[in-house]
């Protein structure tokens, strides 16, 4: 049986230079390195109805033998050319760190949506003595395919400008199964078009569920659409898009909400935020604003024990 390099893996990341977990905070395309195999787009990876040159290095400071690599994308991609599995050794070199070219690809971005790209590293432990682990697939990398660009990275394009704010639920509240992402091309100048894309999904059937992107006071819409109504299936997820430009200057917030109807009733909540700062020669990417606590009553005092 085939079974999933674990204690290796980990062996690598002591080695591998520049892996370094504080950089899980970085939010640009192709920062930092997913271990233990590292993507490049050279050209940057696709937009809608255009292809890229996908290459994925395995680097390893440790030999191996007989070891698989798989690449599974999702529906949104075709491969046009190339492959996206390897099957071989991994040598010897010493001290050195060996880098083998694994996956040289050419793909096709036939949907727009934010997607995951995962993959799976098989071998057989006894090859290489070991502990064994059972495989299972992993995000490798991930990809927002946008009409006119798109956007990817080691860690989701769609954490950037979202801050740390931690959603409230309710117990009971049936939106718990159901999970939503925000992404946008860019931090748009004054009336520069810019792209923004909703996925919602969830592990359940959902029927009559509602989904928009709310937009601030500074913003507009100038294609695509803003909400999306109908019923929400398990594992597959929606994807809707919206062209929007900023009017005025000033610091905005992009909100999306999901609504579930029952009958008159409905159960809804805001689910995700961007916050942006606009500007006319200058635009970037945002925080929530600190929340003003001076109202509050202090907390109550703790006897010291003497």
């Amino acid at each position: 049986m085939k079974l999933l390099l674990v204690v290796a893996i980990s062996l690598i990341l002591i080695t591998m230079p520049g892996c370094n977990p504080s950089q899980e905070d970085s939010n640009e395309p192709g920062q930092g390195e997913p271990e233990p195999l590292e993507v490049l787009f050279p050209n940057g990876a696709p937009a809608l109805g255009q292809t890229a040159e996908l290459i994925i290095v395995f680097r390893s400071s440790m030999p191996f033998k007989n070891v698989s690599i798989e690449i599974d994308l999702p529906d949104a991609f075709e491969l046009v050319s190339g492959n996206l599995s390897w099957f071989g050794d991994v040598p010897n070199v010493g001290d050195e760190i060996t880098e083998i070219e694994v996956i040289r690809a050419e793909i096709k971005a036939v949907e727009v949506g934010n997607w995951t790209i995962e993959y799976l590293i098989t071998m057989n432990p006894a090859e290489q003595g070991f502990v064994t682990f059972y495989p299972y697939w992993q995000p490798l990398f991930y990809v927002s395919v946008f009409e006119d660009s798109a956007d990817w990275g080691i860690y989701p394009p769609w954490y950037r400008g979202h801050g740390h704010e931690v959603p409230v639920f309710m117990e009971g509240d049936p939106l718990l199964e159901i999970k939503s992402y925000m992404s946008i091309s860019h931090a748009p100048l004054l009336n520069e078009p810019a792209e923004l894309i909703y996925t919602v999904s969830s592990k359940i059937d959902f029927p009559n569920i509602e989904a928009q992107i709310i937009l601030p006071e500074g913003a507009v819409l100038v294609d695509g659409n803003l909400e999306w109504q109908g019923d929400l299936k398990a594992d597959v997820p929606i994807h809707f898009l919206a062209k929007i430009v900023f009017r005025e200057i000033g610091n905005w917030r992009i909100d999306t909400g999901v609504w579930y109807w029952i009958g008159e009733e409905s159960s809804g909540r805001v689910m995700d935020s961007i916050y942006l700062t606009i500007g006319v020669d200058h635009s970037e990417f945002g925080e929530p604003p600190e929340e003003d606590l001076s109202h509050l009553p202090p907390p109550p005092s703790v006897p010291v024990d003497g």
